[in-house]
């Protein structure tokens, strides 16, 4: 995932990205919604409820996982470089039995002064 700030990429203080069949800006729950805090080096993946979830650094030995999705957080990477783009690479897998389909991905980014608001990055479906 790229994002970018007019600011720079180390004004960014979170940056997210939802993977989900069904957009509802009102419920999270039974998605792929992950969340990179900058700051602190840190992703985080709701849990299958929407209502909190797990987290880990960047390069830790661990997968943080819900009945969607799972994230490799040993081999999530994230490069500022200097100038306006944060590239985030994430290994996620779909557990294809309960979250297979079409499915767009949305992507949001917060910066000190502005945020992006949600937007649609892109389409496939799982198998």
């Amino acid at each position: 995932m790229q994002y970018a700030d007019p600011l720079g990429a180390t004004d960014l203080t979170s940056v997210w990205v939802w993977i989900t069949g069904n957009f509802n800006s009102v419920s999270v729950a039974s998605t792929c919604l992950i969340n990179y805090a900058r700051g602190t080096n840190q992703l985080f993946l709701y849990n299958d409820a929407g209502t909190g979830g797990s987290s880990a650094g960047l390069g830790a030995t661990v997968t943080l996982s819900n009945s969607q999705c799972s994230i490799n957080a040993q081999a999530a990477t994230v490069i500022t470089t200097p100038g306006t783009v944060l590239t985030l690479y994430l290994p996620v897998t779909f557990t294809t039995a309960t979250y297979a389909g079409a499915m767009t991905t949305y992507m949001y980014a917060a910066g000190s002064n502005a945020a992006s608001g949600w937007q649609t990055m892109g389409s496939w479906t799982v198998p």
